[in-house]
């Protein structure tokens, strides 16, 4: 995730000696790496990820090797300090991804519980942190899509994995988070794939 023109982070993930909970910053322009005095909540992987540029980022969910996990750790650029909100995702989840409306709110779409795949989105209000979960879904319930946003105006989920690899992309309009379905898709069905976005500003 990314506080646009400043930094970037990287948090979580695993390694050869198993899940890990640090959080590495990379600094803009001059690409130097330093680390997070703050750390994760709890070692993770297949967590995700979306920032509010130049306020906080947000990790969510994901997997720290015996349960699937529903906690949204928070990153507050000014300090880099780590908080965890009082509000969760909807439900324990891992290999889901997020993408934001930078000023307004987060989302974070699909990724799997103990049950299976999940089709839901929740959203994460920047104003007071709190959780809501969309009416609209994601067209399939799927894991491992990849997920970016167009400030003000959408947000894409693309690719992943239902019953098989899918290339279709879903479209959140934000002035009604209504669901749509692109006519266009990827060019292979792919999952555990990710994306950016050039929206301009941030």
């Amino acid at each position: 995730m990314a506080n646009s023109g400043t930094a970037g982070y990287f948090g979580g993930g695993s390694d050869a000696g198993g899940r890990v909970s640090g959080i590495d910053k990379i600094a803009f322009p001059a690409d130097t790496k330093s680390t997070l005095a703050g750390t994760l909540t709890s070692p993770r992987n297949a967590l995700g990820a979306m920032a509010n540029s130049g306020t906080a980022g947000y990790f969510a969910g994901g997997f720290d090797g015996t349960n699937y996990l529903s906690g949204i750790d928070k990153i507050t650029f000014s300090s880099d300090a780590k908080s965890t909100l009082a509000a969760t995702l909807s439900s324990v989840r891992r290999e889901m991804n997020g993408m934001a409306n930078s000023g307004t709110a987060g989302y974070y779409g699909g990724g799997a519980d103990n049950s299976g795949n999940l089709s839901g989105i929740d959203k994460i209000t920047f104003s007071n942190d709190s959780r809501s979960t969309l009416a609209a879904t994601l067209s399939t319930a799927r894991r491992n899509a990849a997920a970016m946003a167009n400030t003000g105006t959408a947000g894409y989920f693309g690719g992943g994995f239902d019953t098989a690899r899918i290339s279709a992309i879903d479209k959140i309009t934000f002035s009604n988070d209504a669901k749509t379905t692109l006519s266009a898709t990827l060019t292979v069905a792919n999952q555990a794939g990710t994306a950016f976005a050039n929206c301009g500003v941030l």
